[in-house]
């Protein structure tokens, strides 16, 4: 678990900062970063439609076989990037020890600790309730395996939906007054 947290901190950071290189103001990429977010609650909507699919009460181990599918997709996306021509600004040149301090010296701003708090803390209950739910919808609604996970999808649909409408807000209205 805390290797794919990891995983996905790196990630999102990534991301975050090509978003810095191909937006050019912050509106734009604001914006973008929301359809981005809404893009991953898709893929999240994809996986509760998708892994009950493969459910088979013969073969326990069947959904295993929905990680085939997800290999395949990550190869395309490794495709499309390994072929896409990204032009990025060129980089003053600086060591790694001044990287690193610079690094240390953001990472000890009160600013930044409440935000990596605040950040964790919305994951964590994010994810735990996602997690959570079809366990509930199975042990409570008393919903079958398959339609518990896949009942799950209207949360997720809900949060994408309105990342994407936030998109669309943030671009017209600062941030400050819309939340």
């Amino acid at each position: 678990f805390a290797c794919t947290g990891f995983s996905f901190a790196i990630i999102k950071v990534s991301v975050l900062t090509m978003l810095g290189v191909i937006a050019d103001t912050e509106s734009k990429h604001k914006t973008f970063m929301g359809y981005i977010e809404s893009v991953f609650m898709l893929g999240i909507v994809f996986a509760y439609i998708v892994f009950p699919m493969f459910y088979n009460e013969t073969n326990p181990d069947a959904w295993l076989n929905v990680y085939l599918i997800l290999a395949g997709l990550i190869g395309l996306v490794f495709i499309f990037f390994f072929f896409s021509n990204f032009d990025f600004p060129p980089v003053e040149k600086t060591s790694l020890k001044t990287d690193m301090q610079n690094m240390f010296r953001i990472l000890v701003k009160p600013i930044i600790i409440l935000f990596a708090v605040f950040a964790f803390m919305y994951v964590m209950t994010e994810q735990g309730i996602m997690s959570w739910l079809p366990t509930f919808n199975q042990n409570v609604l008393q919903l079958n395996e398959k339609l518990a996970a896949q009942m799950a999808v209207i949360l997720m649909l809900s949060i994408a939906f309105g990342r994407f409408i936030s998109g669309f807000i943030v671009k017209k209205i600062h941030w400050h007054i819309y939340l």
